[in-house]
């Protein structure tokens, strides 16, 4: 069996979680959506769960809320994307699920849903003031917010908006949309409208505004111990959950001059000694990291060198000798985190770990505890 793997620390995903309720001081919906960000939904899911560390769970689309449900999570679930037919609305319904409602377009669906089921069903209103993405105006929601109240069937439980740039200390725009989403619920309260919980603090938010926590946070990298940006002051202190880690292969001495690896865009600068590790691009190790990254062997790092395959990558150990088996890792929870491969890449940590091939086995340390009486 090949050695590469992803560990995953749990026990620092609780201390991350206890740590943002802690500096926060109000309630927790975690983003475990892409498989909670690459260190995989259901087993973190259940461990949160059983822990009591988030009071919702945050997720893209219905087929992740129902990938949750099947392993046993019962927290409630946000969907943060769209209602597209009825079918989606049963679903809702069948597996508990919260929508998120940013038009009037799913809402009849959803009250003949209501009526089927014989229950209202729970929605979170989406505001859009300056994301770009989903969500009408301020104005429009307010609109949408007074037809909704009217339908019995539906049941606003919840208002949100996100942020852009909450993540670059000192922007101007982040708090023109807090000044806009706070005017929303001021008006809507006029209105004699109930929002429920309002949350807008993603990571970024809850570092630099502390404005926004209002009834609830929605933490995402933030809960895997990542930072992001690497603008922003690390005041929360927050610890990696995920590790890659391989092992040698193979080794061998090539003389000075020997060309390595497709394109033999490395070439040995002296003799040296070769070790080949059975991790690449089709793992989540990006080819844009040859000859660029290293990785760690016994407290020291080593360049990997030549063009990183599909499978398989090379690194020059120089004058020292390990065994064949000897552990590699790739990125870890001090020294070269996720991070450190984000900024090798020019890309965000989020992308390094959401990356991890499925084909790259998770391994857990904590192992899930039974579950409370």
């Amino acid at each position: 069996m090949r050695p590469t793997r992803v560990e995953i620390d749990l026990c620092a995903i609780k201390g991350n979680l206890e740590a943002i309720r802690a500096w926060t001081k109000t309630k927790v919906m975690m983003a475990i959506k892409a498989d909670a960000y690459g260190h995989g939904a259901q087993v973190v899911g259940r461990f949160v769960q059983e822990h009591r560390l988030a009071d919702m769970l945050g997720v893209s689309c219905i087929e992740e809320g129902i990938h949750l449900r099947e392993a046993g999570i019962s927290l409630p679930i946000l969907v943060f994307g769209l209602i597209n037919n009825r079918d989606d609305c049963d679903t809702i319904f069948s597996h508990r699920l919260t929508p998120t409602l940013v038009d009037r377009a799913p809402v009849k669906d959803l009250v003949a849903a209501a009526r089927k089921w014989n229950r209202p069903v729970p929605v979170h209103l989406k505001t859009d003031t300056g994301m770009g993405r989903l969500g009408l105006t301020p104005d429009e929601s307010i609109a949408l917010a007074r037809d909704i109240a009217e339908v019995p069937e539906i049941r606003i439980s919840g208002i949100y908006t996100h942020f852009p740039v909450s993540d670059v200390p000192g922007h101007p725009f982040t708090p023109v949309q807090i000044a806009a989403f706070t005017d929303l619920i001021d008006r809507l309260k006029t209105h004699g409208i109930s929002t429920g919980s309002r949350h807008c603090a993603n990571s970024g938010a809850i570092l630099n505004h502390e404005g926004t926590y209002l009834d609830m946070v929605r933490p995402g990298i933030l809960c895997y111990g990542l930072y992001p940006s690497p603008e922003i002051p690390k005041t929360l202190k927050v610890v990696p959950a995920m590790a890659l880690k391989t092992a040698i292969i193979f080794t061998k001495r090539v003389k000075k001059g020997t060309g390595l690896s497709y394109g033999l865009t490395y070439r040995a600068p002296k003799d040296t000694c070769i070790a080949t590790i059975p991790i690449g691009y089709a793992d989540g190790f990006p080819r844009s990291l040859s000859n660029i990254a290293r990785v760690t062997i016994q407290g020291k790092t080593y360049p990997v060198v030549g063009r990183i395959c599909m499978d398989q990558s090379l690194i020059d150990l120089g004058d020292d000798l390990y065994p064949v088996g000897q552990e590699v890792t790739v990125f870890g929870r001090e020294g070269i985190t996720a991070e450190t491969l984000a900024s090798w890449n020019n890309t965000i940590p989020y992308e390094i770990t959401c990356n991890m091939s499925r084909r790259v086995p998770r391994t857990y340390s904590n192992d899930i505890p039974a579950s409370r009486p």
